[in-house]
């Protein structure tokens, strides 16, 4: 009997170990370490204050200039012509039509200028040799009318040949999106305002200019 007892208690015993080995560990919850707050003196903020401005104003220097239009340079004219007949003024460069206009002439345009107070155009080969910003038709460009031959025929009829012949504006109390109709000027050739501050702009001094029928 007592070694029946004492059989059971180890059992017993080995029966508690057995449910102990095959229950899950728990494993300890560790709180995880904090660290120290890290202070910043106020020296050091104002600091950091001065980099972010100054990256500020760099960036804001940065989007100024992508985003400014850029100039786009207008190409020049190589040469003018002039087309009496059909009251038309074109600046070409190489191959290519840069600008047109329609145009106004003397108030006798038919045929060629040959002396001072005919009223016609002149016609021929000329450069654009100087220009007055100061133009009682706003702007202008002077035509190098006359040639030395044309003076010499001029001479020879005994005549003035005449001069002053210039591409040149409506004039301020003429100020209007359109030339004014007809032909209105002395022999010189007119457009409007606006297109004669173009036409300032594209055409160069020295810039050759034909001027036909």
């Amino acid at each position: 009997m007592p070694y029946s007892r004492f059989l059971i208690a180890i059992l017993i015993a080995t029966g508690l170990i057995g449910c102990t080995g095959n229950r899950p560990v728990q494993q300890a919850q560790v709180a995880p370490a904090t660290a120290p707050a890290e202070t910043i003196s106020p020296e050091e903020l104002a600091q950091y204050y001065r980099y972010f401005h100054q990256a500020q104003f760099q960036f804001d220097d940065y989007l100024v200039e992508i985003l400014r239009p850029q100039r786009v340079e207008e190409p020049v004219a190589d040469r003018v012509e002039v087309y009496k007949g059909a009251r038309r003024l074109l600046l070409w460069r190489g191959n290519d039509v840069l600008r047109g206009y329609d145009i106004a002439l003397g108030f006798s345009p038919v045929g060629p200028k040959w002396r001072e107070g005919d009223g016609r155009t002149p016609e021929g080969s000329y450069v654009i040799d100087w220009r007055n910003p100061n133009s009682n038709f706003y702007l202008s460009l002077h035509i190098s009318y006359p040639t030395p031959s044309q003076r010499e025929e001029a001479q020879q009829r005994g005549v003035s040949p005449g001069g002053a012949i210039m591409i040149h504006g409506a004039g301020v109390e003429l100020a209007s999106s359109r030339p004014r109709r007809g032909d209105w000027t002395d022999g010189c050739i007119a457009v409007t305002n606006a297109e004669i501050e173009e036409i300032w702009r594209l055409v160069p001094d020295g810039t050759p200019i034909d001027i036909h029928p």
